[in-house]
């Protein structure tokens, strides 16, 4: 006559209960059949302990000033760059074309100022949320992250102007 093998689960006894029916790993002083409203609760007994230790200092120094300057100075090199790309192309699409070899590197060197600002001032904010950096120059990190944002758009955009006057210089001749 054929027989099954006998599955690993049919004779398994239960770690966590002894002969009894108990379990030996609870708490032998809970009493049985009560369950708190939230099992998941923190006991009344246990104060709140705080994230940080008592004698936590900040020492991370802020680089605010830093960030502002550079802010400024690439948010300055894109619009004057941009403003320039802009004026040209209202003129013609063939002075876009010489005024963007002029403005290049103004452009180039402030996007990638303002990109790096950016980068870095956001980088700076979070930490001063989270606090482990000095909010001492708090103000100057969100200027300088403001500027940076607009300065790189700015940095985009004569890019896109170009493509748009080279486009509108090709359906002319066609």
């Amino acid at each position: 006559m054929f027989r099954y093998p006998d599955h690993p689960n049919t004779n398994r006894v239960d770690p966590f209960r002894d002969p009894d029916g108990r379990n030996p790993f609870a708490d032998p002083e809970a009493v049985e059949g009560a369950v708190p409203e939230n099992p998941y609760a923190v006991s009344a007994e246990t104060a709140p302990l705080s994230y940080q230790p008592e004698d936590y200092v900040a020492n991370q120094r802020g680089r605010g000033r830093l960030l502002l300057t550079m802010g400024v100075l690439g948010f300055l090199g894109t619009a004057l760059a941009a403003t320039t790309v802009l004026i040209a192309s209202l003129i013609s699409a063939m002075a876009l074309g010489g005024v963007l070899m002029g403005v290049s590197a103004p452009l180039l060197l402030g996007g990638a100022s303002c990109w790096a600002v950016w980068l870095m001032s956001r980088a700076d904010l979070r930490a001063m949320r989270a606090g482990a950096m000095q909010s001492d120059d708090l103000a100057k990190t969100r200027w300088a992250h403001r500027l940076s944002v607009v300065g790189t758009l700015l940095t985009i955009a004569p890019v896109i102007l170009l493509i748009v006057a080279l486009v509108m210089a090709v359906l002319e001749e066609v």
